[in-house]
């Protein structure tokens, strides 16, 4: 099955608790140690598509380097994939 909304509705908890640890340990990394920037965002992210079941499988390597991706969304979870794997900030449109 796809779509449970049994499914759905326990996944809010992880979720709602997942944000509030990270949310934590960011204002202290950011306040108290200043270091790792992109790392609590790496981990948030790598959370994220563990709760909400998401397999994410790359092709090819990943550069390091600082490089623009330029990306067409499919959906909201983009964000959560592309974070998972890249050092990166995302900026609205």
């Amino acid at each position: 099955m796809l779509y449970s909304p049994i499914l759905s509705f326990l996944r809010f908890f992880p979720f709602f608790f997942w944000i509030l640890l990270c949310g934590f340990s960011q204002f202290v990394n950011h306040f108290l140690l200043r270091n790792n920037f992109f790392f609590f965002y790496k981990i948030f992210f790598k959370g994220l598509v563990k709760i909400f079941g998401i397999k994410v499988k790359v092709s090819g390597e990943i550069d390091e380097k600082e490089i623009l991706y330029v990306s067409n969304h499919v959906s909201y979870l983009d964000i959560f994939i592309l974070g998972s794997i890249t050092k990166g900030l995302f900026v609205a449109k």
